[in-house]
């Protein structure tokens, strides 16, 4: 059923964002692109060479609500994993008694269920569909 770890994302202050896209950027050499599915400043992905989002990163407006470090899952807002099999994964998360969202995407196609693991307090996000957001133009030759 899955096939990677999709991507990670990270809630920051307004104040910290421009400094964490940096880091992994540098860190990782990663690509900044606007999100194609749900566009803003406030919301970039950081591809890798080979056209795939590695890191997803917001930004908590002043007044927001950012968790400190040692609070829940802190900064780390949910992990994501590339799915396939929809209904398997839909079966799975009824016969476990979890609730879940679904969420539709603007991209056709790219469809996400979005759980919590009861045990660590994680969100969990199941993605499907996630090539129709591939970026060929970030892909390595």
């Amino acid at each position: 059923m899955i096939d990677r770890i999709g991507h990670i994302n990270i809630r920051t202050s307004a104040a910290q964002y421009e400094d964490t896209l940096k880091f992994y950027e540098s860190l990782m050499g990663l690509k900044r692109v606007e999100s194609m599915a749900t566009p803003g400043p406030d919301n970039i992905w950081l591809y890798a060479d080979n056209g795939r989002a590695i890191v997803h990163v917001n930004s908590v407006e002043e007044g927001g609500h950012v968790e400190p470090d040692g609070v829940s899952t802190g900064r780390l807002n949910h992990v994501a994993f590339d799915c396939r099999d929809y209904d398997l994964a839909l079966s799975r998360l009824e016969s476990m008694g979890l609730k879940y969202d679904r969420y539709e995407t603007k991209l056709d196609g790219l469809v996400l269920l979005v759980t919590k693991d009861p045990i660590n307090n994680i969100v969990i996000e199941l993605s499907f569909g996630v090539d129709k957001a591939l970026r060929a133009d970030l892909q390595a030759n």
